[in-house]
């Protein structure tokens, strides 16, 4: 349950470059920002292979595959229609990071992008609103309940990928024995690729009905709810990191807390993660 752990370099993220090389767009990601608006860095509508949003459906899991070459120029050919090795090395010499941070590459004409970081890459789709299709998974290790079979986390996890697809953004309330709340929000942003941005809030009971919630989740085995908390904010850079080495700055906080918004671990580093091209 970890995110990518680079320091930021703001000087290179902060004019969140976009290169246009044959067709191939990079981007280097812009600091994380606040929650999504409608602007996207191609307009969905030029998308030759656009993803109603009717259409969009969950996988449990990605179809991940082992890279070697940094940048992974086979894999992304075979991602994005139209690239060429060719024109994946001009861009790549251009903008690629390290293969330490989270790298991705799309395209102006299609809604497919492909992400990689330390020896693990994506091929995934955007919807036609612009958002991420996302595998279930890529929620695990940021919020996460604790104590309900894994069955039913699975669905929750599906039920916010398919909502962050279709509106960008999802909030949601696990409710606890007590009554008490834990409210999640999650969202993406035009400028970070499949990065999950989240943050989490402790409220007592009966705040619910002020809260404007998209899913209200309880369950009987539900005995917390377990947040990877960076300051200053939270974010899953790459959604495979669950699989990759654990990063020792990450700090797991149980839920309920005594106090409204969580706090970091004394004495541990703070989360920062980076998205860069």
């Amino acid at each position: 349950m970890n995110t990518s752990t680079q320091e930021p370099k703001w000087a290179a993220l902060k004019f969140g470059l976009v290169l246009a090389c044959a067709g191939l767009l990079v981007a280097c990601a812009a600091p994380p920002q606040g929650p999504p608006t409608a602007a996207t860095f191609a307009d969905p509508r030029q998308w030759t292979d656009s993803i109603a949003l009717h259409s969009v459906t969950i996988a449990d899991r990605f179809a991940a595959e082992s890279v070697v070459a940094h940048p992974p120029v086979t894999e992304i050919v075979r991602c994005l229609p139209g690239a060429t090795p060719a024109s994946v090395a001009v861009a790549a010499q251009r903008v690629t990071g390290p293969p330490t941070e989270v790298n991705y590459f799309s395209q102006l004409r299609s809604s497919r992008q492909y992400a990689w970081n330390r020896g693990l890459g994506i091929c995934y789709s955007r919807s036609a609103a612009g958002f991420p299709i996302l595998a279930a998974e890529a929620f695990v290790g940021t919020v996460d309940p604790v104590g309900v079979p894994e069955s039913i986390a699975l669905d929750w996890r599906k039920q916010l990928a398919h909502r962050i697809a279709t509106h960008g953004r999802v909030k949601v309330a696990f409710v606890h024995a007590n009554g008490n709340l834990s409210l999640a929000e999650f969202w993406v942003t035009p400028t970070s690729g499949p990065a999950i941005h989240y943050a989490v809030q402790f409220y007592p009971a009966g705040a619910l009905d002020n809260l404007g919630v998209d899913f209200r989740w309880q369950h009987a085995q539900l005995a917390a709810v377990r947040a990877t908390v960076g300051v200053p904010r939270s974010v899953k850079a790459f959604p495979l990191s669950h699989r990759l080495t654990p990063a020792p700055n990450i700090s797991p906080l149980p839920f309920p807390l005594p106090v409204p918004v969580p706090q970091p671990i004394p004495g541990r580093r703070p989360d920062r993660s980076v998205q860069s091209i």
